[in-house]
């Protein structure tokens, strides 16, 4: 691993735990507000979201980032959605399949947040953040 891409990585890392953050405290605000759990998780999600988007844009892939920012959006929000339904089933299978998993759930998250992160880790390297540049 290059110290570039080690790097990358780590910033990949930091920006995500950014985004947690935010979704987190929207989300407990709007609890808090008065909204049910899920309805404010519908809102939480998008903003964490754009987010880590803008964040990626300046710091991890800077000089990768496409002058098409609705496009590059638009691929990165499909690739949260695809790593977040990767996750859920990673999850899912585990609790369901596996002894072990099923009765320590936590670690199911593990696993799952993993599988989760290394999916849009790699859907933002390949596919969204691809330095395409067009007129």
């Amino acid at each position: 691993m290059s110290v570039t891409s080690g790097r990358q990585i780590s910033q990949f890392v930091l920006v995500g735990g950014c985004g947690f953050l935010v979704d987190a405290v929207l989300l407990q605000s709007l609890v808090w507000a008065g909204l049910d759990p899920l309805p404010a998780r519908l809102a939480s999600f998008p903003v964490a979201v754009v987010t880590t988007w803008l964040m990626h844009r300046r710091l991890t892939f800077a000089d990768r980032r496409a002058n098409r920012r609705g496009r590059e959006l638009g691929k990165y929000l499909t690739a949260q959605i695809v790593s977040a339904l990767l996750g859920l089933a990673a999850f899912t299978w585990l609790v369901l399949f596996t002894e072990f998993f099923a009765r320590v759930p936590l670690a199911a998250l593990v696993v799952s947040s993993a599988v989760g992160m290394v999916s849009n880790y790699l859907f933002s390297h390949y596919l969204v953040f691809t330095g395409e540049r067009e007129s």
